[in-house]
């Protein structure tokens, strides 16, 4: 780009060049002048001087010109460079200013735009800017606020005593990373939930704060809901009483949505009809109105809504059909709209309904529906939690089969017969009924009969008995009765004589008439215990008693019978260490074939080697390990020591004799007999007909499929099979024919009075013919007379065993008398 010197330095100069130029002509004619005078004259000396001397003063005002020029460009150029950066300065600042402009606008167009509240004020609180949004939240109107304090829009300031700008200069570092939470007051008088952040900045040497209001009313609203909701759900995780939690919810939605009550209904166990309705709000005149209420098509909101599974939404109730029959109630307790929500299972079935009541006419907002839809689901919990904890209650403390009091309720019942005694100085009585023959029916027919059978015994109880008297169930076959009050015996004795004589008759169960029977023992309190626990144990110590002396009868607890009860517990408790002490050995008594007079097997017979009395019969503690279950274990461990025996009798080079073992009935139905069997063969490498199995008539009570299988199965193994004692029980044709048996082995009871011609005898006689009829081996037990082994043996028994030819013997006293052969004592 050219550059040119200013016109005002240009003007400057022009004056100077002119009278240069002036005399530059001057000298030029002066030196043409002279020229010419010399070339006519010869010289002119004076006037070429003249014109040298012009000369130098030109050349010299020359130099001094451009030297003046040189130094005026020297200006022009720094004014020009000046000039330059004054225009790029203004340039600048227009676009700073423009910019300002712009983040000005800008700012103002954040600012109106925002859904937060941004209000400035200064040093002194007050009010310097705010933005449309402050009208928006807090009802004001934005001129009349400039110039306002600050607490006019956060009144809670002043109640407080907080100056708010004194606080922010003080606590710079913490309102710059915190949110603060404040109340503010609309224009119109209700509260705000605010939350606030602050900021600062410096203007013309004053201070101005702004803060960020956002309205969180909504959501506080919802935190509270929320923790209002957990709250309730605490009380269901506390077990709190269902009305209660239903309370504080109801209590909790009145909180939430304005000018309204809520209530909540239940329906009772049909279906039909309200049970009881809860609501805090209302004047306990309302839950009495509506109790009993029958749900409909037009039974106001909440009948309606039950009734149809839905909601149903009265704005109006004045001009609503539903509440036709129901205006008086809505203006007695001044309700102008309802809606009603049903409270359904996830199955649908109706539990009750939510209602929500305005004393104004009112249309649900989706906020408030969302809130109560919500509410509606929790009492929906609340009430399946509810009613779960009463069904789990009632099977804690009912029952299963009979619906009577159990255990738990029991003793509860006869804590407070007890304290009624107490106050009444009265007795109660305490009566543990156990019936006859019911584990009989129950082998026979099946569980399913059995329960059937227990049903019925309880309905019979319930008739022998007051309403003021509780029965209960045990368990298994035992039954309880407790009769508070007693003011004499004879009326505990007329009950349990009703009972007996009740249980007598015959009960029909599905075409098949069974007679039981039942034997009672009584307790009574404060004679024979103080609590539930003693009063029970002395009943059924009594129960005991009444069983041993032939059942079907009562008998009142005594002292002696407490002694017999201990020493039956310390008997138990001896067993159970007997087996771990490995106490217990096997003896072995001969069987003896008539026709060759030969010891051909031994039967194997428990004996309790004690470590005070000695040897101990099996008669003393067999009962007991039945009752107890231990026989199972203790007949496990008979089975394979007469296997161990009859190995270790082989490898010593003794005879094998087989031996015999006796099965409990509890062995075939709770133990696995086959594999128990088979296992002993394998462990101690034994055929299977050195092994005899005896079992009583008792395995038969329950002729299922799996214990004629277990039968045959043991056959197969080849093991030999004997029905023990045989005579005394079921005795039937049928179940001989149905299970695999080689012998039967009469009773040694029929044995010590037989005689020609007596009742003995003929059963005898009957039982060996039976036996020869079916080709089974008959086996007579308890001989120990001459005259005895005579007369069986003319009736054609075929082995026998007794006294007459040996006591049980250990093994190595069997030993000597196998190798001796048998002898007659």
């Amino acid at each position: 780009m050219k550059k040119t010197l200013p016109k005002a330095c240009v003007a400057s100069l022009n004056p100077e060049q002119s009278e240069i130029a002036r005399l530059n002509k001057i000298i030029e004619a002066l030196m043409n002048r002279a020229e010419r005078s010399m070339s006519r004259q010869g010289s002119d000396f004076s006037l070429f001087q003249t014109a040298l001397t012009l000369e130098e003063t030109v050349k010299a005002r020359t130099q001094a010109l451009e030297d003046a020029l040189r130094e005026n460009e020297k200006i022009n150029r720094t004014l020009y460079r000046t000039t330059q950066a004054m225009e790029q300065e203004i340039v600048e600042r227009i676009r700073t200013q423009e910019a300002l402009t712009e983040s000005e606008s800008r700012y103002r167009s954040v600012t109106e735009a925002a859904l937060d509240a941004i209000v400035t004020f200064d040093a002194r609180n007050i009010i310097a800017y705010v933005n449309p949004t402050v009208q928006t939240i807090f009802g004001n109107d934005q001129q009349e606020l400039i110039g306002s304090p600050i607490e006019k829009l956060l009144p809670s300031l002043k109640e407080k005593q907080i100056n708010l700008a004194e606080y922010l200069a003080t606590h710079k570092a913490r309102h710059y990373r915190e949110h603060f939470e404040l109340t503010g007051y609309h224009h119109d008088g209700f509260a705000i939930d605010l939350e606030l952040s602050f900021g600062e900045f410096q203007s013309t040497k004053r201070r101005f704060f702004t803060a960020i209001a956002r309205d969180v009313s909504e959501r506080k609203k919802a935190e509270r809901l929320r923790q209002g909701e957990y709250e309730v759900l605490e009380m269901i995780a506390a077990g709190s009483p269902l009305e209660d939690v239903l309370s504080t919810l109801c209590s909790l939605i009145d909180q939430h949505i304005s000018d309204c009550r809520t209530s909540i209904m239940l329906l009772d166990h049909g279906g039909r009809h309200v049970a009881t309705a809860i609501s805090p709000g209302m004047p306990p005149d309302y839950n009495r109105l509506l109790s009993g209420l029958v749900i409909g098509p037009s039974s106001g909101s909440c009948g309606t809504a039950m009734y149809r599974k839905s909601p149903v939404i009265v704005p109006d109730i004045e001009a609503s059909p539903l509440w036709k029959d129901a205006r008086h109630v809505a203006k007695e307790f001044n309700f102008a709209a309802c809606w009603s929500t049903p409270i359904l299972t996830p199955a649908g079935k109706v539990l009750g309904s939510f209602a929500v009541y305005h004393s104004q006419v009112h249309e649900p907002s989706l906020r408030e529906r969302e809130v109560v839809a919500s509410a509606v689901h929790l009492a929906g919990i609340v009430i399946q939690r509810g009613q779960a904890e009463e069904r789990i209650s009632y099977m804690a403390h009912h029952d299963a089969l009979t619906g009577l009091p159990n255990r738990t309720l029991l003793q509860d019942r006869i804590e407070q017969a007890i304290a009624l005694a107490q106050r009444k100085q009265s007795q109660t009585a305490v009566m543990l009924i156990d019936l006859d023959r019911f584990k009989a029916v129950n082998d026979s027919l099946g569980h399913h009969m059995g329960d059937k059978l227990l049903q019925q015994v309880a309905a019979s109880l319930q008739r022998c008995i007051r309403r003021s008297d509780n029965l209960a169930r045990l368990g298994g076959d035992e039954f309880v009765i407790c009769l508070p009050d007693v003011k004499e015996n004879d009326g505990v004795v007329q009950v349990a004589e009703k009972i007996i004589t009740e249980l007598k008759q015959p009960f029909l169960l599905d075409d098949v008439e069974l007679r039981i029977g039942t034997s009672i023992g009584i307790s009574l309190f404060p004679a024979d215990g103080d609590n539930p626990y003693e009063l029970l144990r002395a009943a059924d110590t009594a129960m005991y008693a009444a069983k041993q002396k032939g059942r079907g009868n009562f008998q009142f607890f005594t002292s002696a019978l407490n002694q017999a009860a201990h020493n039956h517990l310390e008997l138990i408790t001896e067993l159970r260490k007997a087996i771990d002490m490995k106490e217990f050995e096997l003896y072995f008594q001969p069987i003896v074939h008539l026709a060759s007079g030969q010891i051909i097997a031994a039967e194997s017979l428990l004996r309790w080697n004690h470590p005070r009395k000695g040897i101990v019969s099996p008669g003393d503690f067999i009962s007991t390990l039945e009752e107890t279950g231990l026989i199972v274990s203790v007949g496990e461990w008979v089975l394979d020591s007469a296997c161990q025996q009859i190995s270790q009798w082989s490898k010593e080079g003794r005879p094998a004799v087989p031996l015999s073992v006796n099965l409990s009935a509890m062995q075939f139905y709770q133990g696995n007999v086959i594999n128990t069997v088979r296992k002993a063969l394998e462990r101690h490498n034994l055929h299977p007909n050195l092994l005899s199995l005896e079992f009583t008539e008792a395995v038969f009570f329950d002729e299922s499929e799996d214990i004629i299988q277990a039968m045959h199965d043991l056959k197969d193994l080849g093991i030999k099979l004997a029905l023990d004692d045989f005579g005394t029980g079921y005795s039937s044709l049928s179940y001989l024919q149905r299970f695999p048996v080689d012998k039967l082995k009469i009773d040694r009871r029929f044995i010590p009075n037989a005689k020609q011609g007596t009742g003995n005898t003929n059963i005898i006689k009957s039982i060996i013919q039976l036996a020869q009829s079916l080709d089974l081996v008959s086996v007579a037990e308890g001989v120990e007379t001459m005259e005895q082994l005579q007369l069986v043996h003319e009736m054609g028994c075929n082995e026998v065993q007794g006294f007459l030819f040996s006591r049980p013997l250990p093994s190595e006293e069997f030993m000597r008398l196998l190798e001796a052969g048998p002898q007659l004592v």
